[in-house]
């Protein structure tokens, strides 16, 4: 009785194996060009890069015909030198094994150090920007720097003690500016998700109120992230999402919040596969993969399959903008503009992460 019981369950289990190795088969041929994919996004990056190393963002200009029905039309689209899109780009390439992104990384890396302030600071546009001078140096592009250029044993200015000074009560605020100026005091969840990302990799994660964080955060439907797009329910808190999936890799404190976090993603999918724009989709594939999701679920394969399918011939993914901002601000920004910044190299970057992240999971 006992052996033609061990002979069923060994039965099950080879069952079981066969099973499972023919379901990775199926995976495995059903995404068979992503390799290809990615190799023709990387080639992308490598050709716009520019030989000083940065990676142009595009800013778009809307006027607003009337405030009432909040209809916008595009006026111009110019090209703005920015120090965030190289950094951010950097970072989610950063992980992917191919020969090129070493030197990809390199010049972005000589890029950002030219950039540097007094201090280790840096400020999201350029010397070179005409927005230049908007808005002041910002703890949330400096940790975006910072965090690159640590994560590829690049030396700079130690900034450890700039983040302390502008911290209150558990939260870093945003800009970097005394009480005096009009900036002070904005204090944005997804920021803090972010610097305390890079304290993490500094040993100085204790100087952020985690526990804090995370009440605010989900205490009033993500409307703490400042610069998450509006959507007609409210926040799209996808790149919140994202941020926090990284902050996930070395640090446990949101770790009893994934089940919520990954079920508000699948609600944000549309019928496509896609949540909203190329962006987004690489921003909720990332996040759904670093937080666990099954890689053969059916949410996650019909969002890879619409990012692959809305490649270019090129290697590259439409300009997708990262944020906007509605402004009455100097200089270029009148009352009734709409200002938008993106790229299609940024949006090729987070699509390839996703992509890889994908595919090393299928490995």
């Amino acid at each position: 009785m006992s052996i033609t019981k061990n002979k069923n369950t060994e039965k099950k289990i080879k069952l079981c194996l066969f099973l499972f190795i023919f379901l990775i088969f199926i995976i495995n041929y059903e995404f068979s060009n992503l390799n290809k994919s990615i190799d023709l996004g990387v080639k992308f990056l490598k050709d716009s890069q520019l030989q000083y190393g940065e990676f142009i963002m595009e800013a778009c200009m809307y006027s607003n015909q009337s405030l009432d029905n909040l209809y916008y039309r595009e006026e111009y689209c110019l090209m703005d030198s920015t120090t965030g899109n190289t950094a951010f780009l950097g970072l989610a390439i950063n992980e992917l094994n191919h020969e090129e992104i070493n030197e990809i990384i390199n010049k972005s890396s000589i890029f950002l150090l030219s950039e540097q302030k007094e201090k280790g600071i840096w400020n999201f546009f350029t010397n070179d920007s005409i927005f230049y001078g908007s808005i002041p140096e910002d703890t949330d592009d400096t940790a975006f720097v910072s965090r690159f250029l640590t994560m590829n044993n690049v030396s700079f200015e130690n900034n450890s003690k700039l983040f302390e000074e502008n911290i209150k009560d558990g939260l870093i605020q945003t800009w970097i500016v005394n009480e005096s100026n009009e900036f002070y005091g904005e204090y944005d969840c997804n920021v803090n998700v972010n610097v305390l990302t890079y304290l993490n990799l500094i040993n100085k994660s204790y100087l952020i109120d985690c526990n804090k964080l995370k009440k605010i955060i989900f205490s009033n439907d993500y409307e703490c992230c400042i610069y998450c797009e509006n959507g007609k329910d409210g926040k799209i808190p996808l790149f919140l999402f994202y941020n926090i999936a990284k902050l996930l890799e070395t640090d446990s404190c949101f770790e009893d919040s994934k089940d919520i976090i990954i079920s508000d993603i699948l609600n944000l999918q549309e019928n496509d596969g896609s949540f909203g724009s190329t962006i987004y989709t690489s921003f909720g594939i990332s996040s759904l993969i670093e937080m666990g999701h099954p890689i053969n679920s059916s949410n996650l394969k019909k969002s890879v399959k619409y990012l692959l399918n809305s490649q270019n011939k090129d290697g590259s993914w439409g300009n997708d903008f990262l944020f906007s901002s509605f402004g009455d601000g100097p200089p270029y920004m009148g009352v009734n503009e709409y200002w938008t910044w993106g790229s299609s190299e940024l949006s090729t970057a987070l699509a390839l992460e996703a992509l890889n992240k994908f595919n090393k999971e299928l490995k």
